[in-house]
């Protein structure tokens, strides 16, 4: 029987497990198949749009995702605004994920990229709020800024005389938490979150907030709505309050001060880290009640080739269940709630660790994780001269892809511990994964990192050395699950880790793409000073260097827009 006698209910239950380039080709095949296609496409194409992921659903998979709900998802960018079929979702996510790993379909061109610049100066830290679409930064100079994505404009920001230079920023849910001289952290809410019914806390903001608030700020009782008088006003009552709730505009909500010095903060909605050095000791706070809500210990454990030196801390991270740690030699996760509360080792609450030593190990034959053998992978990017970085902004490089090459011998002899540490890690939103690096150039992949034996895995850890064949200084990290951002001294690059087109194919080695060059800084240490680093589903954000003698960090910020392309005519 031919493929056109068999009914059509059952061709379109067969369309529900095809790619969509195999449904294109399905279309073009005859009339016959184009009517059936062509008749059931919205749901033919809402089944693709799950097979490919493209729904992003965090539990199992369901075809009755709503295309709105998907639509209206807050996004920088904005691209899927105008979309209204599951064809036309699918066509433009399709050409989205292209961008990001730099190949049209199997051709060997690569997809061109948009870069906008320069938006702003002097940025230190900056996170994206892509529900109110907007830009949330820090400066060198100090000060805390709100603006606008689309027009630049200032929305809202907080005086350099009160927020000091350098300050760190963090972002999460409509809240802004940022750090002071005094070693205490402040929290701001988005104004539209605290005038909600739905979203309503109450909180009870230090004095020094109060004053400091270009708005009015009211009182937060224990039920909506807040509420204005001459106590909560702190300017003359003859004036009326400005109309609240306003785009961009942020109340003070809490100032939180740990037990200890901290040095290292990480906020992931509701919880604020903040890990301290010296008393050893992450902090964790719910932001919502502003509370201290737990106190984990972060011993570093021992090891005989630390040969004595003090351990630093240099980035954390958390989710639900653990405390991830960078220290100088170790990355440590610590489990939130050790599995033997009754022991009295230090370690007790230690899931998963790698020591400096396993991380730099360049003998394919000597590579573990734990148990688990690690392949070593190498890549031979260009230097920031070869690349030709003499200009004072970044490019969008032609290049196609890089490759991976697999090392099967010792890249060099063992290098003393002092010439590198951990730089930064972070976890997978599914809190399955993580991704750790150093910074003279190793990256270390580690899928299932609570998995010990090697028989129960279904994916392999791998590493990367991007300084073969010369140094290479790992700047920043960023990472959604599906793909990695580095931060090198020759630009920006996306790795990614699921090829979502081809899901019937078994998963290739990763694909590094070159988003962007960045201007070298002109000074001793040849750094490039990329001082933050965002990773969005359609853009990648950066800060780079201004073009002079500028030793402090910081300078302008720009992004790579991956979703230019997908108003243009596609082969899915």
């Amino acid at each position: 029987m031919s493929i056109d006698g068999l009914p059509p209910e059952i061709l379109i239950r067969i369309l529900y497990y095809l790619p969509l380039q195999d449904i294109t080709s399905f279309n073009l095949a005859c009339k016959f198949l184009h009517d059936v296609v062509s008749t059931n496409e919205s749901a033919i194409y809402q089944a693709a749009a799950t097979l490919h992921d493209f729904t992003e659903s965090s539990g199992p998979r369901s075809q009755s995702t709503l295309l709105m709900d998907l639509v209206h998802r807050p996004d920088a960018t904005g691209w899927l605004e105008s979309v209204t079929s599951w064809k036309e979702f699918c066509k433009r996510n399709f050409l989205r994920e292209y961008a990001w790993t730099g190949m049209h379909g199997r051709s060997n061109a690569p997809e061109q990229l948009s870069l906008k610049l320069p938006l702003l100066n002097n940025v230190h830290r900056f996170k994206v709020d892509e529900v109110e679409r907007t830009i949330i930064y820090s400066t060198t100079v100090g000060g805390l800024s709100v603006v606008s994505i689309d027009t630049e404009e200032v929305l809202w920001q907080l005086p350099k005389r009160y927020v000091s230079p350098y300050a760190h920023v963090e972002f999460d849910q409509g809240f802004i938490v940022f750090t002071r001289r005094d070693n205490g952290v402040e929290v701001w809410r988005r104004s539209a979150d605290s005038f909600n019914r739905n979203t309503y806390l109450t909180c009870s903001p230090a004095f020094a907030q109060t004053v400091a608030s270009p708005y009015p700020v009211p009182r937060f009782p224990e039920s909506f709505p807040p509420i204005f008088d001459e106590d909560s006003i702190r300017r003359p009552t003859r004036d009326p309050p400005p109309s609240l709730p306003r785009r961009g505009v942020y109340l003070p909500f809490a100032l939180l001060n740990s037990p200890a010095r901290t040095r290292a903060s990480r906020f992931v909605y509701p919880h604020l880290l903040l890990a301290s050095e010296a008393a050893r000791k992450a902090y964790i706070w719910d932001v919502t009640t502003s509370s201290l809500v737990q106190t984990v210990e972060i011993n570093p454990p021992p090891h005989p080739e630390n040969l004595g030196l003090p351990e630093a801390i240099y980035y954390v991270e958390l989710n639900q269940e653990f405390v991830f740690v960078c220290w100088s030699f170790s990355l440590v996760v610590y489990r939130r709630t050790p599995e033997d509360r009754s022991g009295t080792s230090a370690t007790d609450n230690v899931a998963f660790s790698v020591h400096l030593t396993s991380m730099i190990e360049s003998d394919p034959a000597r590579s573990f994780i734990g148990l688990i053998p690690c392949p070593i992978f190498s890549v031979d990017l260009p230097s920031p001269i070869k690349l030709g970085l003499q200009t004072s902004v970044p490019q969008t490089p032609s290049s196609a892809p890089y490759a991976l090459t697999q090392v099967y011998v010792r890249l060099y002899d063992a290098l003393p511990l002092l010439w590198e540490d951990f730089a930064a890690v972070h976890v997978s939103p599914d809190g399955r994964d993580l991704v750790t690096v150093t910074q003279g150039g190793w990256l270390l992949y580690v899928p299932d990192f609570e998995v010990k034996s090697p028989s129960a895995r279904s994916r392999s850890p791998f590493k990367i050395y991007f300084s073969q064949h010369e140094f290479r200084t790992i700047e920043y990290l960023a990472f959604d699950g599906k793909r990695i951002l580095l931060a090198l001294d020759s630009g920006i690059y996306a790795i990614t880790l699921q090829d979502v087109l081809h899901p019937e194919e078994p998963q290739a080695d990763p694909r590094i793409r070159q988003l962007a060059t960045v201007p070298p800084v002109l000074h001793p240490d040849g750094g490039t000073r990329v001082s933050c680093l965002q990773l969005h589903r359609g853009s990648a954000w950066f800060t780079y260097p201004i073009f002079d003698d500028n030793e402090n960090g910081g300078g302008n910020l720009a992004y790579v827009d991956l979703t230019a392309s997908a108003t243009r005519p596609s082969e899915a």
